[in-house]
C-alpha cells in the first residue's frame, strides 16, 4: 500500500483513498487541514465537506449553477460524491456558513471538477481560487498533473476566472447542458512549466 509522504503538504490524519489511481495499490489523499491564505477573507477555512453540508451544496448548485437546466445535484448526489472513496469535496466555511465549495473526481491519469461555485455576496475574496488551489495540490500530491472542467458558454464571468488561473479552453460542445445549451471544457497542466514527477511522461 502506497502512502503520500506527509512532507508534500499539510494534512490532517484524515485521509480519503483514491482506489487504482496508476492501476498501483490505493493511494491516499490527503485531506488538508483548514487552510486560510492570505488571498481569503481570514475568517474562512477550507475543509473536507460532510454529509450534513449536502443540502447547503446542493442548493447553491441549484440556485448558482443550474439555473434553467433542472436540479440534477440534489442532496442525495451530494452524499454519494462525500461518501465516494475517489472523490473529494471541499467548502469553503466560515462557522457553520458555507461560502463556497468544490467537488473534484481522482481518476488515473486526470482530476475532474463535475462541481464548483463561490457564493455571490463573497465572490473576488479569493476564496474560488484557494478552492482551486486545494484541488491542484491534492492532485500533484497524488501525482495527477492534468485538471479538467468545464462552464457553461454563457457564463463569461467563469470563463474568465478560470483562464485567470491557468486553465485553457480545449474545446467547446453546442449543446453539453440540458442538450441544448453551450458549454465549454477546459484544463490546466499542472506539470507545465516544472519537472514532472519520476516516472510520469
Amino acid at each position: 500500500m502506497q502512502y503520500i509522504p506527509r512532507s508534500h503538504c499539510n494534512i490532517s490524519s484524515n485521509r480519503k483513498v483514491v482506489r487504482g489511481a496508476f492501476g498501483k495499490a490505493p493511494l491516499f489523499l490527503p485531506a488538508m487541514r483548514p487552510v486560510k491564505s492570505p488571498l481569503v477573507n481570514p475568517a474562512f477555512s477550507i475543509r473536507l465537506a460532510s454529509q450534513r453540508d449536502a443540502l447547503a451544496i446542493a442548493e447553491m448548485s441549484r440556485t448558482l449553477i443550474e439555473v434553467g437546466l433542472g436540479w440534477s445535484w440534489t442532496p442525495k448526489r451530494v452524499i454519494r460524491s462525500v461518501q465516494d472513496p475517489e472523490t473529494n469535496v471541499a467548502v469553503a466555511c466560515r462557522g457553520e456558513v458555507i461560502g463556497g465549495f468544490v467537488i473534484a473526481r481522482y481518476l488515473p491519469d486526470r482530476v475532474h471538477i463535475p462541481l464548483f461555485a463561490v457564493e455571490r455576496g463573497v465572490r473576488r475574496r479569493g476564496i474560488g481560487r484557494a478552492l482551486l488551489r486545494w484541488v491542484e495540490t491534492t492532485a500533484t500530491t497524488a501525482g495527477i498533473g492534468l485538471i479538467r472542467l468545464e462552464a457553461r458558454g454563457t457564463n463569461h464571468a467563469a470563463r474568465a476566472f478560470y483562464r485567470a488561473a491557468g486553465y485553457r479552453e480545449i474545446a467547446l460542445e453546442p449543446r453539453m447542458y440540458g442538450g441544448r445549451e453551450a458549454g465549454v471544457r477546459l484544463a490546466k497542466d499542472l506539470w507545465r512549466g516544472r519537472a514532472s514527477p519520476a516516472g510520469s511522461a
